[in-house]
C-alpha cells in the first residue's frame, strides 16, 4: 500500500512539474499548504491585471505616450518641418524619425502632431517650451479642476488640457526614469536609469544617478553611469536651433547628461517656473534678433516634493487634496498661466506643452522585507514600490519565489524574472544589453499602493533630521521650511515611532494613478 502511494505521488509530481506548474507550499493564515503559480502564471496574472486598466504599460493602441508628445513637439517644431512634404522622410526631425522608428510609433507621432497643430491651427511653431512639472498626475488634475468648478472658477492649466486624453508615462512611473526618457527619447529598457537606485554593470557600485552620489574617475567614467545620449544638442547641431533647459539637480552629472554639457544650463534650485520666464524671454529675444528656432526644457520639482511630504490627497477622503499639495498646485497654475500670457512682444509663434513624470498616491502601506529573504540578495534596486533584487550566486530564483510566498509578500507585489517582464509590454518592445546588465534578476510590481522597506536599515532619527536640515538651510529656512511643508510633520512621527523617514504620497510603479499624467497644450 505504502509503495503503491509513492507511486502515485511521484507520477503526479512528474506530471506537475511537465505541465510547469511547479509546486510551493505558501504560509497562510489557516497554515494551509496552496500551489505557488508557475512563471507563466504571473505574467498572465499582470496581463489580467492591465487588461483591467489596473496597471498600465507605455505603449498602447488606444492612448498615446508622452515621448510620442515630447517627439511630436520637437516635429512640429523644427525648422524643416513646413517642408516636410517636399522630403522623402516621414519626419523633418531626425531625432523624431529615429524615436518613431525605434518603437514603430510613426501613427502615434502623427497623432501627437495634429493634435498639436490643432492648438496651433497649423501656424508654424518657431518657440518650443517643454514644461515638466514633477508628480502632476491626471488624477491630481481632474481633483483640481472639480474643487475650482465647485468653486464657480477653472484651473488654467486643466482648461488647455482636459479637452485631450492622459498621456502615459514609462515604466517604472519614476522621475529618474521619465527625465532620462525625456532627455533621450528612449524607454527606460533602452536607457537602463531604472530609478532611483541603479547598480552599474562595470562594478556593481549602487548609485543614485539623481542625486550624484558618485565621483567620476579613471575607474569610473561617465559612460559607466549613464547609458544614453541627450538629444537635445542634436537639435542645436543637426537643425541650428538655439536650445536651452532650465533644471533643478545644480551642476549634477545627471543633468548634464540629460540636457548635453553644451546645452545652455540655468539651474535654480527649487526650480519655480516663474522664475523661468525672465531667462526665456531672453531666450526668446536673441533667437529672433538671429531668426532662430528654439527649444526650451523648464523642470519644476513641485508638486511631487510636497506630495511625498503630504500625500497628494487627504488620508480619510480620496477626493480631497491635502492642503499642502492643493497651495503648490494653485501656484503652479498661475504661473503656467504667467508664462503662456506673457506680453513681451515677439515675432514669431511659441507653444507651449506641459506633461509631467509620473503621478503619485498616498502611500497604503509600508511592507517590511524579512531578514531571512534580506540573506538572499546582493542588493535591492529600482524604487521601492518596484523593487528589482539581484540575487546572490548561491541563490536561485526558484528558491527567492518559495521564500517570497512563504512570507506573504505575494499579496502586495507580483515577482517576475526578465524575459517574464518583458512579456508583459510594461517595458515596451525590448530590453537592452545595458538595460539588462542594471535590472535584478527579479522585479516586484506592485498589486496596490505599498513600498517595501529593508527590516535591517534605519534611516536617521528626529534630532539627526532636523539638524541637518538646520546645517542646509540655517534655523530660519528650516522654521520656514517646516511651515510651508506641514506635511513633513508626519514623515519626523515616523522618524521618531520608527527611526525611519516615512513618505505620506510615493509612485515608482505601474498603477494608473502613476501613469497617467494630463497633456497641456497652448499656442500662441
Amino acid at each position: 500500500w505504502i509503495g503503491m502511494l509513492s507511486t502515485t505521488l511521484q507520477c503526479c509530481l512528474h506530471l506537475h512539474l511537465c505541465l510547469g506548474i511547479g509546486m510551493s507550499s505558501q504560509i497562510g493564515g489557516t497554515g494551509d499548504a496552496v500551489c505557488k503559480p508557475g512563471p507563466s502564471e504571473a505574467v498572465r496574472h499582470v496581463k489580467t491585471l492591465i487588461e483591467q486598466r489596473v496597471l498600465l504599460t507605455p505603449f498602447s493602441s488606444d492612448s498615446l505616450c508622452t515621448l510620442d508628445y515630447l517627439a511630436a513637439l520637437m516635429e512640429v517644431s523644427s525648422p524643416a518641418c513646413a517642408n516636410t512634404k517636399s522630403q522623402e522622410a516621414e519626419f523633418a526631425c531626425t531625432v523624431t524619425e529615429e524615436y518613431a522608428n525605434l518603437y514603430g510609433r510613426s501613427e502615434s507621432v502623427q497623432e501627437a502632431c495634429t493634435r498639436l497643430k490643432e492648438v496651433s491651427r497649423g501656424e508654424p511653431i518657431k518657440h518650443a517650451v517643454f514644461v515638466l512639472l514633477d508628480g502632476y498626475g491626471w488624477n491630481l488634475l481632474k481633483a483640481f479642476s472639480n474643487l475650482k468648478r465647485s468653486l464657480s472658477s477653472k484651473s488654467f492649466i486643466a482648461e488647455h488640457a482636459e479637452g485631450r486624453p492622459p498621456a502615459r508615462t514609462v515604466f517604472p512611473a519614476t522621475t529618474a526614469a521619465a527625465l532620462s526618457a525625456y532627455g533621450s527619447l528612449r524607454l527606460p529598457a533602452h536607457h537602463a536609469q531604472w530609478g532611483w537606485r541603479v547598480r552599474l554593470a562595470k562594478n556593481g557600485q549602487v548609485v543614485q544617478p539623481l542625486a550624484g552620489d558618485f565621483t567620476f574617475s579613471e575607474s569610473l567614467g561617465e559612460d559607466d553611469v549613464f547609458k544614453f545620449s541627450s538629444v537635445y544638442p542634436r537639435l542645436a547641431t543637426d537643425e541650428g536651433r538655439q536650445v536651452c533647459c532650465f533644471s533643478a539637480y545644480d551642476g549634477s552629472p545627471f543633468s548634464d547628461r540629460m540636457c548635453g554639457k553644451d546645452t545652455p544650463h540655468v539651474f535654480n534650485g527649487e526650480m519655480s517656473i516663474g522664475d523661468a520666464i525672465p531667462a526665456l524671454r531672453t531666450h526668446w529675444a536673441s533667437a529672433d534678433e538671429n531668426e532662430k528656432s528654439t527649444f526650451a526644457y523648464v523642470y519644476s520639482a513641485n508638486p511631487d516634493k510636497v506630495e511625498h511630504a503630504c500625500g497628494p490627497f487627504d488620508a480619510e477622503d480620496s477626493t480631497v487634496i491635502s492642503p499642502g499639495v492643493l497651495e503648490s498646485i494653485e501656484q503652479l497654475d498661475e504661473q503656467m498661466r504667467d508664462l503662456c500670457e506673457e506680453t513681451q512682444p515677439r515675432k514669431h509663434k511659441r507653444m507651449i506643452l506641459m506633461m509631467a513624470d509620473h503621478g503619485q498616491y498616498n502611500v497604503q502601506k509600508y511592507v517590511t522585507l524579512p531578514r531571512n529573504l534580506r540573506a538572499m540578495f546582493e542588493t535591492m534596486t529600482v524604487e521601492p514600490a518596484t523593487p528589482s533584487f539581484h540575487l546572490k550566486p548561491s541563490t536561485t530564483p526558484e528558491e527567492f519565489r518559495a521564500a517570497w510566498e512563504a512570507a506573504g509578500l505575494s499579496s502586495y507585489w507580483q515577482l517576475l524574472d526578465q524575459e517574464e517582464l518583458l512579456a508583459t509590454g510594461l517595458l515596451g518592445p525590448e530590453l537592452s544589453p545595458e538595460a539588462r546588465e542594471t535590472l535584478g534578476d527579479l522585479t516586484g510590481i506592485a498589486l496596490g499602493s505599498y513600498l517595501l522597506e529593508l527590516e535591517s536599515e534605519e534611516g536617521p532619527g528626529l534630532a539627526q533630521q532636523l539638524w541637518g536640515m538646520v546645517k542646509s538651510k540655517g534655523v530660519l529656512g528650516t522654521v520656514s521650511g517646516l511651515w510651508e511643508m506641514r506635511g513633513l510633520l508626519w514623515k519626523l512621527k515616523g522618524a521618531i515611532t520608527k527611526g525611519k523617514y516615512h513618505h505620506s504620497g510615493h509612485h515608482g510603479g505601474a498603477q494608473q494613478c502613476e501613469v497617467e499624467v494630463p497633456v497641456f497644450v497652448w499656442a500662441d
